[in-house]
């Protein structure tokens, strides 16, 4: 039986096969959401829970990931069903790629990323958190 095949850029791939991309990742993610049941940053336990990938588990990055093999020359030429597995298998364990969190704290997440990597800084802890006690 012959696989769905790709060919072309990574534009036209995320344009024609990205949305696919996002099923494929709400699909995993759902059972996820609905064992951890609660927002993991404020614990908020609402219906609206979000699948947010964790910083450096970002969708476009994992998806780079998954076509490497399957690039060549800037043109990518993929079994989708490959591409469909191994984007799954980036996920996996997905409680170390995916966090569940309420649209607020979802909103805050990438927030801060966003923050972070337009400022071109690598962000600071505070070991103890307390500034009175340095």
């Amino acid at each position: 039986m012959d696989m769905a095949i790709f060919k072309g850029t990574r534009q036209e791939f995320d344009r024609f096969i990205g949305p696919r991309v996002r099923n494929v990742i709400q699909q995993i993610s759902r059972s996820h959401k609905k064992e951890i049941g609660c927002c993991e940053h404020c614990g908020a336990d609402n219906d609206q829970l979000d699948a947010a990938h964790r910083h450096g588990f970002e969708r476009p990055t994992l998806i780079e990931k998954a076509l490497t093999d399957f690039t060549e020359d800037g043109l990518i030429k993929a079994d989708l069903s490959q591409v469909d597995q191994k984007i799954k298998d980036l996920h996996n364990p997905i409680a170390d790629v995916i966090l569940v969190l309420c649209k607020k704290c979802h909103l805050e997440y990438d927030k801060a990323e966003s923050i972070l990597r337009s400022a071109n800084a690598l962000p600071i802890k505070l070991i103890p958190s307390n500034e009175e006690e340095f």
